[in-house]
C-alpha cells in the first residue's frame, strides 16, 4: 500500500556497476551532505518483500546486488517514517546510466509527483545511449511481482 512521498536528507542518487538489463549503471543512495533523495514510502507485506527481494537480487547473506538499509524519511506535514530502502552493496567507480533507465526513473518521479526541483535535478543528470533495446529482463524475475501489493512495482512488468 502506498503511504506517500518522502525525503531522505543527506543523500543523493548515484549510479554504479553495469546492468545487462538496462545497458548502464544502476541507481543507489549515496551519502551527500546538503542533498535530498526523494521517493515513495510503501507499507509492504512479507510476501511483497520476498517478491521484490527476488526481483532486485537482494539477499540477507550479503551476496546480492542490493541490501535492506534502514533510514528515517520525512513525509508530508513532517511525518517521520522508519523505513528500509534498497542500497547497492558494491559501488566501485561511478558510471553512467542508460538514457532509457534514467527515463524510467524520471517517469516514476513524475507519476508520483515528486518535487519539481528534484525532477529537474534528475533531468540534468548525464546518461548514455544504450547499445541495444532495453530493458531486457535477463537478470530479474518481474513475474514474481504479479499480485504484489506494491502497485508501482507490479506495473513495472
Amino acid at each position: 500500500m502506498r503511504i506517500g512521498t518522502a525525503c531522505l536528507s543527506g543523500y543523493r542518487i548515484g549510479f554504479y556497476g553495469h546492468s545487462e538489463e538496462w545497458d548502464g549503471a544502476l541507481e543507489t543512495a549515496i551519502e551527500s551532505s546538503g542533498c535530498e533523495l526523494w521517493g515513495v514510502v510503501y507499507a509492504l507485506s512479507s510476501m511483497d518483500w520476498e517478491r521484490i527481494d527476488l526481483w532486485q537480487g537482494a539477499r540477507f547473506d550479503g551476496t546480492g546486488m542490493y541490501f535492506h538499509y534502514p533510514v528515517q524519511v520525512c513525509g508530508a506535514q513532517g511525518i517521520l517514517y522508519e523505513a528500509l530502502m534498497y542500497k547497492k552493496d558494491v559501488l566501485g567507480m561511478p558510471q553512467l546510466p542508460s538514457n532509457r533507465y534514467l527515463e524510467h526513473i524520471l517517469y516514476g518521479a513524475k507519476q508520483n509527483r515528486l518535487p519539481q526541483k528534484y525532477v529537474d535535478n534528475l533531468l540534468a543528470l548525464p546518461a548514455k545511449p544504450a547499445e541495444y533495446a532495453v530493458p531486457v529482463r535477463a537478470g530479474g524475475n518481474p513475474a514474481a511481482l504479479a499480485g504484489s501489493g506494491c502497485e508501482a512495482c507490479a506495473t513495472a512488468l
